[in-house]
């Protein structure tokens, strides 16, 4: 079969935009964040927001997630608010070579601001959302002593030929979260045996993100800005069925002090797995609520969160 000259110039084009795509990727997650990380703090905060003020990375994800928050509230200031979203993502970058390569000691002294107490090592979970920056928690954490253990999802298979610089990328973070936290992941899809043996497993302390949207809808949701969020409740009915301890907790940019700042909630048992989902889905709406751009689900394609009136 021959091409026509327009087919070949069509062909041509899709051909550069591939290539200038995998260019751009390979800036935005691997050359740029590898230099931030061997930058001072102070200095690699200045690079990474010149690059969030720009819109050169991240431009599918930008455009996406602008689309999902306007359905959903209202956005005063768009520029700031696309530039606050792209240095999440760019951080959560930097923050996969701190999390491999970088000391406790660096971490918290210029990195992170830490809990000023953590819960004791034990059996627990805690409870978090897909807010903020949050690369480094597993790190953290385990420099208080405790075990992490981490539902990943695994890299997209889809990605391998259309983007295979991001699904390097995928493939570099779950490296990672397998590293810290020791053969404690969890791969996801598929890994319902494998994270309920690891509930029972002793001082292991599982993250879940309450809001992880659920690959089908079983009838339970979050609500988000007055935007339904189906997720699935099985995972915190487990750790409820288990008596878990449970904490909730938060990790987010703090442009003040240009570090990671991490907050936990009060400790305490698991009894209802509907009154934790509750007590969740304000935690979570308030956060989204205070720092809507570093909400990271705001990113996807499909929008996880359905406008009210789309809902019913």
């Amino acid at each position: 079969m021959r091409f026509g000259p327009e087919s070949r110039v069509g062909w041509l084009r899709h051909v550069v935009r591939w290539l200038l795509q995998q260019v751009l990727d390979f800036l935005a997650y691997w050359l740029l964040p590898f230099v931030c990380f061997l930058l001072p703090a102070r200095w690699a905060n200045t690079l990474a927001r010149f690059i969030a003020s720009r819109g050169w990375f991240f431009r599918r994800a930008v455009t996406n997630a602008l689309a999902n928050v306007t359905a959903i509230m209202p956005v005063a200031d768009e520029k700031a608010w696309k530039t606050e979203f792209r240095l999440v993502q760019f951080l959560d970058a930097v923050d996969a070579w701190h999390g491999r390569f970088s000391s406790d000691q660096r971490i918290v002294r210029h990195l992170v601001t830490m809990p000023e107490v953590w819960p004791p090592v034990q059996r627990q979970i805690f409870l978090g959302s897909h807010l903020g920056p949050s690369t480094l928690i597993m790190r953290c954490m385990a420099a208080a002593g405790l075990k992490p253990a981490l539902i990943y999802r695994t890299a997209q298979s889809d990605l391998k030929r259309r983007a295979p610089v991001l699904h390097a990328y995928q493939r570099w973070r779950v490296g990672y979260v397998k590293k810290v936290c020791e053969g404690r992941e969890v791969a996801s899809p598929g890994g319902r045996e494998a994270f309920e043996r690891m509930l029972r497993a002793p001082d292991c302390c599982l993250i879940l993100l309450v809001d992880a949207p659920a690959s089908r809808d079983l009838g339970v949701s979050l609500d988000i800005q007055g935007g339904r969020l189906p997720i699935d409740p099985r995972g915190v009915s487990t750790a409820v069925s288990e008596g878990l301890v449970a904490t909730p907790f938060v990790m987010l940019w703090d442009q003040a002090s240009g570090r990671r700042r991490i907050e936990l909630g009060v400790s305490a048992a698991l009894t209802n797995t509907d009154l934790t989902l509750r007590e969740m889905n304000g935690l979570i709406d308030q956060w989204v609520r205070a720092h809507p751009a570093q909400w990271q689900l705001w990113l996807t394609a499909q929008p996880v969160v359905a406008a009210t009136n789309e809902s019913g």
